[in-house]
């Protein structure tokens, strides 16, 4: 067939295709681990989002047969590094077992959860959450070259952050010590973005330097400070 590509007419010939088996196969949740007593991860055999991106009517948890009563999720974001993995900020939970329910979930094509296996019993934790939440993964990548003008400067968090932390915990300078000017937001709770306001300059050096005491997670933890700065440098338009 003739496509065109930048307003040039090309040819593409010799294109071999090979069938694909249709996915009917259902998701399921597969277990539910207490991490301590105010966090719970969901692991699913597959990535699943539920269809209005609002988890929270879509996770329960409910009273075990002869278990104590159930405890309230507070928040709830998939894992932007784990796809199969949503995370939960809990009511401070009482030992015992539980079960836990999920619904209105699909796949990545469109198949809802399995019916038979959306619910699993699991074990509460009695850990009092003591574990500061670290900077996962920080974009662009220390000594990163050739990042493009418009791309953000992306934080992933190892666990549920607030939200509602100083947006300025993250500096971006140019290579004169100047900040740069740019729009700050939370994305989820595991992602805080950073956006140049007029884009970054051409071939040209950045540092980024995060302030540990000024982000928290759901618990209160400050973010720990194991941090470095990071420098980048941009392509030559």
């Amino acid at each position: 067939r003739d496509v065109r590509l930048d307003g040039a007419q090309t040819r593409v010939m010799d294109i071999r295709l090979r069938l694909a088996m249709e996915d009917t196969l259902r998701p399921a949740l597969a277990s539910v681990v207490a991490i301590d007593n105010r966090h719970l991860e969901w692991r699913f055999e597959e990535p699943v989002t539920p269809a209005d991106a609002d988890w929270l009517p879509r996770l329960r948890i409910l009273p075990a047969e002869n278990g104590p009563a159930a405890f309230v999720l507070l928040a709830s974001a998939p894992h932007p590094l784990n796809s199969q993995s949503v995370h939960s900020f809990t009511a401070p939970q009482s030992p015992g077992s539980y079960r836990a329910v999920a619904a209105d979930l699909f796949d990545l094509s469109g198949l809802p959860l399995d019916s038979l296996s959306r619910e699993v019993e699991f074990i509460a934790s009695t850990r009092t959450d003591t574990v500061r939440p670290r900077l996962a993964r920080l974009l662009p990548a220390d000594s990163t070259r050739n990042v493009a003008l418009n791309a953000p400067v992306e934080a992933t968090f190892s666990e549920l952050m607030r939200m509602d932390s100083s947006r300025t915990f993250l500096a971006v300078r140019d290579s004169a010590g100047v900040a740069v000017p740019g729009m700050r937001r939370w994305k989820n709770h595991f992602q805080f973005e950073f956006k140049p306001a007029t884009g970054w300059n051409s071939r040209a050096k950045y540092t980024i330097d995060v302030l540990p005491d000024s982000v928290f997670d759901l618990s209160g933890l400050a973010l720990l400070d194991t941090l470095q700065r990071r420098i980048f440098w941009t392509v030559n338009a």
